[in-house]
């Protein structure tokens, strides 16, 4: 959700940071989030979850400075066509959140699946697929725009 954190997902990271674990990031899985017209806010979604989760993670870690608790959290976007109809994340999404992720300073940004991260072989289309992406975009796009290539 771009609210951050599910109350399971919270409780688990307490009862982490609880026990003494030292996590080295907190990635959040940003995507199908089923909220009705998408169109241009995937990347949006993903940062506002990324700071989301950067505010709920601060009573467990109240020596950390703002700057240090983005330096947590990490977003793991479903490039192009995600599970829910309407919810596609772009090219334009995924230089977004490289932007935003850059100057938040956040732990790091990943792919879910990236084999993905090729074109359809029948073309672009509206359902999500284990081995493309399903939008009209040449092989390791996503993965170059993310890392601001």
């Amino acid at each position: 959700m771009p609210y951050g954190l599910t109350p399971d997902g919270l409780a688990v990271v307490r009862s982490a940071v609880t026990a003494g674990v030292v996590l080295s990031s907190i990635d959040i899985m940003t995507m199908d989030y089923g909220l009705g017209s998408a169109q241009g806010k995937m990347g949006i979604w993903a940062i506002e979850a990324a700071t989301s989760t950067h505010n709920q993670i601060a009573p467990l870690y109240p020596t950390l400075s703002s700057a240090q608790r983005y330096g947590l959290v990490g977003v793991i976007p479903m490039i192009g066509q995600n599970d829910i109809l309407g919810e596609v994340f772009t090219l334009s999404d995924a230089a977004y959140v490289r932007s935003q992720a850059t100057t938040l300073g956040l732990a790091r940004i990943g792919i879910w699946s990236a084999s993905r991260d090729q074109p359809c072989p029948e073309g672009p289309n509206t359902r999500a697929q284990d081995n493309c992406s399903s939008v009209a975009a040449p092989a390791g796009a996503f993965s170059k725009a993310l890392a601001g290539a």
